[in-house]
């Protein structure tokens, strides 16, 4: 990202029109699958970045397709995906010659480690929220171009932020490390003071906050997948350990974790014992039983390859 080679203008003529405000309610329409899912030819694919993406963040303005791509050396890259831009390729099925296909991509450095998170906020939806393995997260004005610190943990400890999560006003943050501790913070807060307790005695490598903010759900290298009453934790003055409201546990490291965000009743997690889950009829609170579904899926992806992480569709509602 150079501006002196008219790279801000280019940006912010891509960003200019998104809204700040976007509720809901604003959905783009959900697709047809029935005919499956194919790649085109070369020209469908679009390199954003030189190594490895860790992160996605789709902007929800249904008028525009903004793809945000985290990368392995603190990249983040911006590609125009809308259909629009060329419509007399994609809406035939025949993409464009390469010398007529510009897809548009924008590329920062706001991180000097691997981009493993990217939120944007609920409430100002312009604001696109980092988190990185160098310990910083940082909020993105996509109608400015410029970066916000708001937290530094430093690299000291040798643990680095790996799940992060935001509720829906955008003020209360939440995130945890490799070694088991569960962080959050208020934005309002003076003196940015974060706040932290230990959840489990290995990696956390997701956390997602339920759409009410009265729940959380962690999943952890040591097989399990925890949830936790967010207001007790918080008013904690003790150091003991708590005790989650209930404790599913598999056979090996649970990679990611992810309320409905319709339905607070409803996770999806992926574990490297080659499954995905819906777990579902959650009874929050209580000591009922819970069941899940799951779907067989190879999720051995090695050292190369990051994480396989399922979630939600956000613009569907018929789960």
């Amino acid at each position: 990202f150079d501006p002196e080679e008219g790279a801000t203008s280019g940006f912010l003529e891509l960003t200019g029109s998104l809204k700040a405000d976007l509720k809901n309610d604003h959905k783009r329409p959900e697709n047809n699958f029935e005919d499956g899912l194919e790649i085109q030819n070369e020209l469908s694919v679009v390199k954003v970045m030189k190594e490895r993406i860790y992160s996605l963040a789709v902007h929800p303005d249904p008028s525009k397709v903004l793809v945000a791509a985290g990368g392995k050396f603190g990249e983040l890259s911006f590609l125009d995906a809308t259909l629009a831009s060329h419509p007399e390729g994609l809406n035939e099925r025949v993409l464009p010659e390469a010398k007529e296909f510009h897809p548009g991509v924008f590329a920062f450095r706001p991180h000097t480690g691997s981009i493993s998170n990217l939120r944007y906020n609920p409430a100002n939806t312009v604001q696109l929220i980092s988190n990185s393995y160098d310990n910083i997260v940082r909020c993105l004005d996509i109608t400015t171009g410029t970066f916000d610190e708001l937290y530094n943990f430093g690299e000291e400890t040798g643990d680095v932020i790996t799940g992060f999560d935001l509720d829906c006003s955008g003020n209360l943050f939440y995130m945890s490390d490799t070694d088991g501790i569960f962080k959050w913070a208020d934005r309002r807060a003076p003196n940015s003071v974060v706040q932290e307790i230990r959840l489990h005695e290995k990696k956390i490598g997701c956390v997602s906050v339920c759409r009410e903010g009265k729940y959380l759900a962690t999943a952890s290298n040591d097989g399990t997948v925890g949830l936790w009453d967010l207001r007790k934790l918080q008013h904690r003055t003790d150091e003991i350990s708590p005790e989650s409201l209930h404790t599913m546990t598999f056979r090996r490291s649970v990679t990611s974790v992810y309320f409905n965000p319709h339905d607070s009743s409803k996770l999806l997690s992926t574990c490297y014992d080659d499954n995905v889950r819906v777990h579902y009829n959650l009874t929050l609170g209580s000591s009922d039983k819970h069941y899940h579904s799951e779907m067989s899926h190879n999720n051995q992806t090695g050292r190369w390859i990051t994480n396989f992480k399922a979630v939600w569709d956000p613009k569907s509602t018929n789960y």
